[in-house]
């Protein structure tokens, strides 16, 4: 075995170079792994005035060492970390902030990069204002089906950030911001606009109207309370004005309004406003973008919702290769390209066995879902409360029973007794069963929680109130 007092020699041996420099880099990180990716960005390289190919060969130095270990990634032994020396800390933030990819196509390697933030000081990212990738952490936390965790992040980020900045900061009130967003994701949509309402009044106050921080906080608002296609025809407008018809939080927000025609009843007008969009995205940054992608994806939703369901398979089918070329069969926009194409062709079928036929593809999609998302993640939920619908749907009860009532508790124990997909898969399994009671029962479930979270007058409590009265209406 290869001895610490034999280790600790060749770290004082070292020379003050790049071998000891990339040493304390990399023991300033995760023991559990490190991205050797890391270790030639332009923010390491830059700080060591090398290039990539010294970063390498002092790593390959190291691991002959026997100082680090580099197959497949870069792991330091405990016994080294401690006495290889200190690595500036914004250094390594903007290294990992730098690797962070824009889309993240599975969980281990976002893991990884989460782990290694993790082992940095968070109040030393937040003295002279919030690092970038601590917001990309905690996105990253929400996007992962974590958004429990991700408030948690954001709370001790807040505590810290008040301190060092104080309350009107634009970084404190961008964390403030994704508290309520998170929030909103959770499920808690009353708490997160009583935080918009009050966050909107101080950033309008700090930085003016037209600042970057209220506009995004007014497009929130906007979706958690519903409002009308005129309010983000609006906003969209405020944005034109302020950051061009180009900017990315334009495209953004005519996205938002997009589907927000959709939901308002109007689907074609969802497709149209879609179509707009992927010929100005497409303009401004070419076919592979991926927010066109997803712009495209959402036409052939918005067709499905409109009643062509033949249409949308058609739209998806053709994206298909495009999204697996850009972004690669295993990205969750893939994934979800795949589920929805099932879905169309068994709205397209309106058969017995069409339905049977989406089950039986879209339940060849959870071990997928499972392996690069993990069981639990709200995405892997969500489809397996589809497979019991088509289950039901193609009229196999049993099955759509036991699917509804298996992933019913693990939503329970997952996402809590709140959550919309936690009361579909209990009225899914009670309507399969022919349950009329337990369906009055889940129903009226859903009317208290949106009634207890919402308030009275939202337009959720209020179509929650209408399905169950129209419901009991059925009954008698």
């Amino acid at each position: 075995m290869f001895s610490r007092i034999r280790r600790r020699a060749r770290i004082n041996r070292l020379p003050d170079g790049v071998p000891r420099q990339v040493l304390a880099l990399a023991s300033s990180l995760d023991p559990d792994g490190i991205p050797e990716a890391l270790f030639t960005t332009a923010a390491v390289t830059g700080h060591l005035a090398v290039g990539a190919d010294d970063v390498r060969a002092a790593l390959r130095e190291l691991h002959r060492l026997r100082l680090i270990k580099n197959a497949p990634v870069v792991r330091v032994p405990l016994d080294v970390r401690g006495n290889a020396g200190s690595f500036p800390e914004t250094v390594a933030a903007d290294a990992l902030a730098e690797l962070w990819p824009r889309t993240e196509n599975g969980p281990g390697h976002a893991r990884m990069l989460r782990a290694n933030v993790a082992a940095l000081h968070t109040d030393r990212l937040c003295e002279s204002g919030v690092h970038r990738v601590l917001f990309r952490v905690t996105n990253s936390l929400g996007e992962s089906g974590q958004p429990a965790a991700a408030i948690a992040l954001l709370e001790r980020m807040l505590d810290q950030a008040l301190t060092s900045l104080g309350p009107d900061h634009p970084d404190v009130l961008a964390i403030r911001h994704n508290i309520a967003y998170w929030l909103g994701k959770s499920g808690r949509e009353a708490a997160a606009v009583g935080l918009l309402t009050g966050l909107l009044e101080a950033e309008e106050r700090a930085l003016g109207p037209d600042h970057p921080g209220p506009l995004s906080t007014r497009r929130t608002l906007a979706e958690l309370r519903g409002d009308p296609p005129e309010v983000l025809e609006t906003l969209v407008a405020d944005h034109v004005r302020v950051h061009g018809p180009d900017h990315p939080e334009t495209f953004g927000t005519r996205g938002v309004l997009a589907t927000r025609r959709g939901e308002d009843g109007d689907p074609a007008g969802a497709v149209a406003e879609f179509e707009r969009l992927v010929t100005d995205l497409r303009r401004k940054r070419g076919d592979d973008d991926p927010e066109l992608l997803t712009a495209r994806g959402n036409i052939a939703l918005w067709h499905a919702e409109g009643g062509n369901a033949r249409r949308a398979e058609r739209i998806a089918t053709e994206l298909l290769p495009d999204v697996t070329r850009v972004l690669g069969p295993d990205a969750v926009q893939t994934l979800d390209l795949r589920a929805d194409i099932a879905r169309f062709q068994g709205e397209a079928s309106g058969s017995e066995d069409g339905a049977a036929r989406t089950a039986a593809a879209l339940a060849g999609l959870v071990p997928d879902y499972r392996r690069v998302l993990g069981a639990d993640h709200p995405r892997t939920l969500s489809l397996r409360t589809d497979v019991a619908r088509w289950h039901t749907a193609s009229g196999d009860r049993t099955a759509g029973v036991r699917e509804y009532q298996s992933v019913h508790a693990d939503l329970l124990r997952v996402l809590g007794p709140d959550a919309d997909e936690t009361h579909l898969a209990l009225i899914g399994a009670r309507s399969a069963a022919g349950d009329l009671d337990g369906m009055t029962d889940a129903l009226e479930q859903v009317f208290r929680r949106d009634e207890r979270l919402l308030g009275a007058d939202h337009p959720d409590t209020i179509a929650a109130r209408a399905r169950l009265e129209d419901w009991r209406a059925r009954l008698r």
